[in-house]
């Protein structure tokens, strides 16, 4: 059962419209890492950073504790069933460590100094909310969110 709030936040068409939303796309939610996937090419191409001219850059890996490497060589596995992770032909290489949470499980963390030094910066600020929500006004409007992976994104 999905929680839409407090009642009386939604009017009965509006739950109702909701509910039919999320069974028609129901494939597209996903409540474990086994059922996430990435979004499809022909919704959004990935996306391009723009970098300024540099030479590519091969680090030396950070090893990895041999107390956890079973299990980090697992959560690669399993990161890479998902489609997040995938074989690349790139020239470059950036370390990547892991970090023990509370909960005793691996989070994997990318060095990516190296590319924030050559990214150019995004100096593109946000639309002013008010004009910009002002015109969907009246408006069924849809969001694409990813609560279970964070910056896991393309």
């Amino acid at each position: 059962m999905i929680n839409f709030g407090p009642t009386g936040c939604l009017s009965e068409e509006e739950t109702n419209l909701s509910k039919n939303v999320i069974y028609l796309r129901e494939k597209a939610m996903s409540f474990c890492e086994e059922e996430r996937g990435v979004l499809k090419q022909s919704y959004g191409k990935p996306y391009k950073i723009p970098v300024i001219s540099h030479e590519p850059w091969q680090k030396k890996p950070i090893p990895i504790p041999k107390s956890i490497l079973p299990q980090f060589i697992e959560l690669v596995r399993e990161i890479i069933h998902t489609g997040l992770y995938e074989q690349s032909p790139s020239i470059y290489n950036s370390p990547v460590f892991c970090v023990v949470k509370t909960n005793r499980k691996l989070i994997i963390v990318h060095d990516l100094q190296d590319l924030n030094k050559v990214t150019i910066k995004d100096a593109g600020l946000p639309p002013n909310v008010d004009e910009f929500v002002g015109s969907f006004s009246g408006r069924a409007c849809y969001g694409l969110g990813d609560i279970m992976g964070g910056y896991d994104e393309r």
